[in-house]
């Protein structure tokens, strides 16, 4: 199922800015701003993006990235990634009241040392994944396009919002998975003005998924056996062996309501629901249904954000909570060709909590800024087989800040961020009866969770630059370099390099 720690925390993480309050059209393209480090949340809702930026921006760059783990903290991800890409953002008013924006992105990119799991999109469709024990590095692409309208009419605000991203991966050795992804994604909003100073909004999303995988073998010495993964290392034994062809398909509902300060300062409020589910279907098997997701996500946040002369300060605070249930079809001797359904057996269990607090204040000067951004933040993680009972759990506090430093030297800008944070872990529960401690899937789930469930640290540097070729086009350059320590000396790096124009 979707990993519910890394949909939380693409919601809820405190995107911290590397620039203040926007003060021209190149600066307010350098990063998100710290009013909207605050607000994040806010821009669910596309009816918010009406307040997103004040002047128009067009952003088009190439990013070359790299990450390597010195042993994979999830197997099933890998040991790094590697890739270009090319991406573009823009967003402008084109009339008094309406504004438009849109988003365009190429990846082509490397996942390495993949195994027990040969399915893309691994936070989406874990742990009802196709995997085996060879595995071995992953090829892919990925396409995105998103664009968005909203107008604006005094006491009322509408606003719509549309995505399609396209991925396909594969690998060019024995095995050979090639999974193909469609999600499509639609949001819709409307806002009201409850007082001069504030507007109450709601806003819906729908969303449609799909993934085919198979997996196909060219040499001689014929396959491996392909696992249907149920979670905490456990499979769907009957259709193990050749059967290497299924596809995930699903959908998703949500609703979210909030409240906006129009003018910036003052309190803004957001709550949002979502309800998943993805089944996943055996092709070879004449698109038998093995399994069900499903999942409910319900988050929300406080923030507030005052400026006062040269200062601008703020905090938010947030919670989230995901409960997610899978079960699995059973069925009887086939007939015919056909698999009589007996009975459907709940077996797998996952709930996720995060809260947290985090703390903006900023300072400007003549030709320079400074921001200070603290946070601290508490996950708990529950994750449950039934049959054999198995359960994997462990609580993170995590403490940490950032701090970032801009300066204007004529007509060039330069910033510097770094980050800080430290997790403190609990050794919670790691129970997987039934299951062989010499086994390759048991050592590698160990390890998962030796991972998850000790102490880490981790720091991060980030330098832009930014200089005017004319007047009406900006280049920069942005570099970041993120280290983390974790147990028995394992090691992250990750590497990132952007170049491009701001117009």
């Amino acid at each position: 199922m979707i990993n519910p720690r890394i949909l939380i925390l693409s919601v809820f993480a405190s995107v911290l800015s590397i620039g203040a309050l926007p003060q021209n059209r190149q600066t307010e393209n350098v990063g998100d701003t710290l009013y909207f480090a605050v607000r994040n949340s806010l821009y669910e809702n596309p009816v918010t993006q009406y307040y997103h930026y004040k002047l128009n921006t067009d952003n088009v760059f190439v990013s070359v990235y790299d990450r390597h783990e010195s042993r994979p903290l999830l197997v099933e991800k890998g040991d790094g990634i590697s890739g270009t890409a090319l991406r573009a953002w823009t967003y402008h008013s084109i009339s008094a009241n309406t504004k438009v924006w849109g988003r365009a992105s190429y990846d082509n990119y490397t996942r390495k040392n993949v195994r027990w799991n040969e399915n893309a999109d691994y936070d989406m469709v874990a742990p009802f994944l196709m995997g085996d024990s060879i595995g071995g590095d992953l090829k892919g692409e990925s396409y995105m396009f998103s664009g968005g309208w909203a107008y604006d009419k005094g006491a009322y605000t509408l606003g719509v919002e549309a995505s399609c991203r396209a991925l396909l991966e594969y690998r060019n050795r024995d095995p050979r998975p090639r999974n193909s992804v469609v999600d499509i994604s639609l949001k819709i909003g409307g806002a009201y003005a409850v007082s001069k100073d504030y507007k109450l909004f709601i806003g819906g999303c729908l969303r449609k998924y799909k993934q085919n995988s198979d997996i196909e073998y060219y040499s001689l010495k014929g396959s491996t056996s392909v696992y249907h993964e149920t979670g905490l290392g456990t499979d769907y034994a009957r259709f193990a062996g050749s059967n290497d062809a299924t596809y995930h398909q699903g959908w998703a509902v949500g609703a979210n309501v909030g409240l906006l300060p129009i003018n910036v300062d003052g309190w803004s409020v957001f709550v949002d629901y979502k309800h998943f589910m993805v089944h996943k279907i055996l092709t070879s098997a004449g698109d038998l249904p093995l399994n069900d997701l499903d999942r409910d996500l319900l988050s929300g946040e406080i923030s507030w954000l005052h400026r006062w002369r040269s200062y601008v300060l703020g905090f938010r605070m947030f919670g989230g909570y995901v409960q997610g249930e899978g079960n699995e079809h059973i069925f009887g001797s086939p007939q015919s060709g056909i698999y009589p359904e007996i009975s459907v057996s709940d077996i797998y269990k996952r709930r996720d909590i995060v809260a947290g607090i985090s703390g903006e204040i900023g300072r400007r000067w003549k030709s320079s800024r400074l921001e200070l951004s603290p946070f601290v933040r508490w996950e708990s993680s529950n994750e449950k087989y039934l049959l054999p009972l198995r359960k994997i759990n462990y609580d993170h506090l995590s403490v940490g800040s950032s701090a970032a430093i801009d300066y204007q030297m004529k007509k060039t800008l330069w910033v510097v961020k770094s980050t800080l944070s430290h997790v403190f872990a609990s050794k919670g529960v790691f129970n997987l009866s039934g299951l062989s401690t010499a086994s390759d899937l048991y050592q590698s789930l160990s390890d998962n969770y030796l991972y998850n469930s000790h102490d880490h640290s981790q720091i991060s540097v980030l330098l832009h630059w930014n200089h005017p070729v004319t007047s009406s086009y900006r280049f920069y350059a942005q570099s970041s370099y993120a280290l983390g320590v974790y147990t028995k000396n394992v090691t992250t790096r990750t590497f990132e390099v952007n170049v491009g124009l701001l117009f």
